[in-house]
C-alpha cells in the first residue's frame, strides 16, 4: 500500500494562555483510496488530499504546505502552524525557509518572539 508523509509543526511565542509548541513530526499515512483528482488517507479523519492545485480548494493539496500565521491571538499569542502532505522526504531546513518566506510575504517582517531555530534541531525521521 502506498503512503504519504504528513509533516506537522506548531511554534508559539508562549505569550498566550496555551504555551504549547508541537515539534516537527513526520507521520507516514497509508492511502486508502485514489482517483484522478483526490487521495483519501487511512487515518482517524479520512483526510482528503487534492492532487492538483486549485486557487479555492477546501482540501489540503499534495506537495503544497499549509502555513497558518496568527498574531496577537488571546489564546495562543503569536503562532505558526505548518502542515504538508507529500510523498517526498523534506529536510527541516527547507521547511524553515518555507515558513520564513510565508512570514515575509504576509507581514513583511519577522514575528517577534517566534524562534524558528528549533526546526533545524528537531530530528524528523521516517
Amino acid at each position: 500500500m502506498k503512503t504519504l508523509n504528513h509533516y506537522t509543526l506548531t511554534i508559539t511565542d508562549r505569550r498566550g494562555i496555551i504555551k504549547d509548541d508541537r515539534p516537527l513530526t513526520c507521520t507516514p499515512l497509508p492511502i486508502l483510496a485514489e482517483n484522478d483528482e483526490y487521495l483519501v488517507l487511512d487515518n482517524r479523519r479520512y483526510d482528503t488530499i487534492a492532487k492538483k492545485y486549485r486557487e479555492y480548494c477546501a482540501y489540503a493539496m499534495l506537495d503544497r504546505p499549509t502555513i497558518g500565521l496568527y498574531t496577537n491571538d488571546s489564546v495562543w499569542g503569536n503562532r505558526v502552524d505548518y502542515s504538508l502532505y507529500t510523498s517526498k522526504t523534506k529536510r527541516p531546513a527547507t521547511i524553515r525557509k518555507e515558513i520564513e518566506a510565508a512570514i515575509q510575504k504576509k507581514f513583511g517582517f519577522f514575528l517577534h518572539g517566534i524562534n524558528l531555530d528549533t526546526i533545524e534541531e528537531t530530528a524528523c525521521t521516517l
